[in-house]
């Protein structure tokens, strides 16, 4: 009688099941799979492991890696009556806590934490690590600036001025566990930063009424967040309704090691591996920047980055995004942080064609730098172009030609793969000034 693998066949020539037969080979499967399994575990335990000892060779911890601000904001302890100006409150009581505590940490070297010290924020006329506003007599819209990861407002106060010279409303938020230490990000969650923006924009609207045109403005981090919450405004007539979003560098996908970071803190808990917590320890000499950056706030951006592709993918499949206000955003080909193919296919090739506009920086393809680059690098910008027409109004590149160092701009039809190019010269405030010259229209 001939067997196979739990099945006998009888002398008749038909091929019968047999329960006895199956089961120890199933048995033996699965003592197999469980050691493959248990061997990757402890391959994988191991791999952290050998990261937390390398981590104990980086440079010490400082104050400012272990300082804890119990009037930080987060989200879980917030209610609907918390108002903007309960956030500016609470705010100075976060940095008066930091001030008092950095007195007791004296620390020899140039820091930015020293006091008095050239590298503080408090060496100048204003701190730009804290939140900041400014309400003209008759604005004519309002602008929510949103800065991005380890920044502090300071990386966005150019751009309100462009805005407070238009005549707009300005908010510019200081996102919680930024603007003080960098420890701040150790227990920070990306939906604390989600209730800031909540409440600095139902405050914009209340500033500038019901019938002028808000804009949210979002670097890196920060455009995550803008779009995050025009997704909300979609579904949730309390939220006060964007009519724009202007995205620099948004953080809509990282690069793929942002998914390890929330393993690599696996054995920080335990003192003699604290320094597994952190990716970068280093000098903190920037006084609006931190230099050092904890695990945890790359985990809070990727898990950011993760929600909000997917909540764009189904809001494209049922139609969703037809709503969504205009885009405008500026991405150059390569980015070391932001994966510019997922804000071209993650985001606008999924944009209604409501006037959204994508603006590409090329690499400098100068004579003079050309040799500089990677044969990859050069081909970049065709590979994010595709073949595929966009439903967004258009998607222009900027590039330093090869035969001049005069910037050009390259035109993408939204209707059509043939691509249209000009001579002109864009400006950044020329093309900052474009969607506050249109604020009251939709489309572009």
């Amino acid at each position: 009688m001939e067997e196979h693998r739990g099945f006998r066949r009888s002398y008749g020539g038909r091929l019968r099941y047999d329960r006895r037969m199956v089961l120890p080979w199933l048995r033996r499967l699965l003592r197999r799979a469980a050691w493959v399994i248990l061997f990757a575990v402890l391959a994988g335990l191991g791999l952290l492991l050998a990261r937390a000892f390398e981590a104990r060779g980086k440079p010490d911890l400082m104050p400012w890696h272990r300082i804890v601000l119990a009037h930080e904001v987060h989200a879980d302890a917030l209610d609907a009556r918390f108002t903007w100006a309960d956030y500016l409150a609470r705010e100075r009581q976060v940095f008066d806590d930091l001030h008092a505590q950095l007195a007791t940490a004296a620390v020899a070297g140039e820091f930015r934490y020293e006091k008095d010290s050239r590298l503080g924020a408090r060496a100048g006329a204003r701190d730009w690590n804290r939140s900041f506003e400014s309400t003209p007599a008759q604005p004519r819209g309002g602008v929510l600036l949103l800065h991005g990861l380890t920044d502090s407002p300071y990386s966005v106060r150019t751009l309100a001025a462009t805005y407070e010279r238009a005549g707009f409303a300005v908010i510019a938020p200081r996102l919680p566990g930024h603007g003080t230490v960098p420890a701040g990000l150790l227990d920070v969650r990306w939906q604390d930063w989600r209730a800031v923006v909540r409440i600095a924009m139902r405050e914009l609207r209340a500033r500038v009424g019901a019938d002028k045109p808000i804009h949210i403005l979002g670097y890196s981090n920060g455009g995550a967040l803008a779009l995050d919450y025009a997704l909300d405004a979609l579904d949730d007539a309390r939220l006060p309704a964007p009519q724009r979003l202007v995205l620099v560098s948004p953080m809509i996908g990282l690069r793929a090691f942002a998914s390890l970071s929330r393993w690599l803190p696996l054995f920080g808990g335990f003192a003699y591996f604290e320094k597994s917590r952190w990716i970068d320890i280093l000098p903190e000499f920037n006084p609006y920047k931190y230099n050092s950056f904890p695990a945890n706030g790359a985990l809070q951006s990727y898990l950011l980055a993760a929600t909000l592709r997917a909540r764009i993918a189904a809001l494209a499949a049922s139609g969703g995004l037809a709503r969504l206000p205009p885009v405008l955003a500026f991405q150059s080909v390569l980015d070391s942080t932001v994966s510019s193919a997922d804000v071209v296919h993650a985001l606008f090739d999924r944009l209604p064609a409501n006037g959204s506009e994508l603006v590409l920086f090329d690499i400098n393809r100068a004579n003079l730098l050309a040799p500089m680059f990677r044969s990859a690098a050069a081909g970049q910008i065709d590979v994010l172009h595709g073949a595929a027409p966009r439903r967004c109004s258009r998607c222009s590149c900027c590039w330093f030609a090869p035969d001049c160092v005069a910037a050009r701009a390259h035109s993408i039809s939204p209707r059509s793969s043939r691509s249209r190019c000009s001579a002109r010269s864009p400006s950044r405030s020329s093309a900052m000034a474009s969607p506050i010259r249109r604020s009251r229209g939709i489309s572009s």
